[in-house]
């Protein structure tokens, strides 16, 4: 596979984010579905924060083949999610749109050879290669996020 064909791919998953928070009302946004649940405002806030960090760690695993958060790691998503749990649609938006272009940036300084690095990820020490990873830990990611924006604003706006 090929670094554009794999930013297709990405830029693909970007866009089923985008559209699932396309027009969305601030009690779709803020609205869990159930304790515990998160709304689609924080689902987004996830999205931003993890799609870049990702990437990152994908395209320096030859310095640091596996790819675990830190704690410090886990720590700063909580505090991202936190922090913008309460973002407007036109923030969450932009937000998103310069996570999508760091994360393609990242994507795209890497070379075609980068994507076979062998990598695992946490104490599973799951392995496989870097463009594996980069399936599961961003595109696939993405796209279920974008899921899980949708099932949570529909849920939120019958509950109207």
């Amino acid at each position: 596979m090929t670094i554009d064909s794999l930013a297709q791919q990405l830029q693909a998953a970007q866009q089923e984010v985008v559209a699932s928070l396309a027009s969305a009302t601030e009690h779709e946004l803020h609205t869990a579905l159930g304790d515990g649940e998160w709304t689609a405002s924080e689902v987004a806030a996830h999205v931003i924060e993890m799609q870049a960090m990702w990437m990152e760690k994908i395209a320096n695993a030859d310095q640091e083949p596996d790819l675990a958060r830190s704690h410090s790691e886990i720590d700063r998503r909580t505090a991202s999610v936190d922090a913008h749990s309460g973002d407007d649609l036109g923030a969450i938006t932009r937000r998103l749109a310069e996570s999508c272009g760091r994360t393609m940036d990242i994507l795209q300084s890497m070379s075609s050879g980068d994507l076979g690095r062998p990598v695992t990820h946490g104490h599973s020490s799951t392995s496989g290669t870097a463009q594996e990873a980069a399936h599961s830990l961003v595109i696939s990611h993405l796209s279920e996020h974008a899921r899980q924006i949708t099932e949570t604003r529909q849920a939120a706006g019958r509950g109207q």
